[in-house]
């Protein structure tokens, strides 16, 4: 019989939401410097149309409004862009760190209605971070099971 494995969305919504909340703001802060930066550049180019005596209607100016629209658009287009793989990434990576820790947290659990000599080892996934505290956590039962 086969056993289905279903796999949570978030495992510790409080971390992960925060992770890929930071993640979303340290890139819309990114885009923010360079969308003014945008301007600023843009901005330099309508000031040297009126240095050179352009007048409001002409082509120039026009052109410069039609290419400030078009990177508006583009800048609008990468962040969104941009921010789902940002929130795609963060989750990935957050469910390598609270994915070991939820398991460890739940062994613990466990382990404190038995003895703890009685436990088995814990495993994580592959790929998860931390792999260090199932090293350290197995051999920590194994010298107890020793010891008795």
């Amino acid at each position: 019989m086969k056993t289905e494995r279903r796999s949570k969305f978030l495992i510790n919504p409080t971390f992960q939401l925060r992770m890929i909340a930071l993640g979303i703001l340290i890139l819309l802060a990114a885009f923010i410097i360079l969308y003014f930066s945008n301007l600023y550049f843009f901005h330099n180019f309508k000031t040297l149309g009126v240095e050179v005596g352009l007048k409001a209607d002409h082509t120039f100016f026009k052109f410069l409004y039609i290419q400030e629209k078009r990177m508006f658009y583009i800048f609008i287009i990468t962040y969104t862009i941009m921010a789902g793989f940002v929130f795609t990434l963060i989750l990935f990576l957050s469910h390598k760190i609270a994915g070991p820790l939820y398991r460890f947290r739940i062994h613990m659990r466990e382990a404190q209605k038995t003895n703890l000599v009685d436990q088995k080892n814990i495993s994580f996934r592959k790929g998860d971070f931390f792999i260090e505290l199932e090293k350290e956590y197995n051999l920590l039962i194994k010298s107890l099971k020793e010891e008795n």
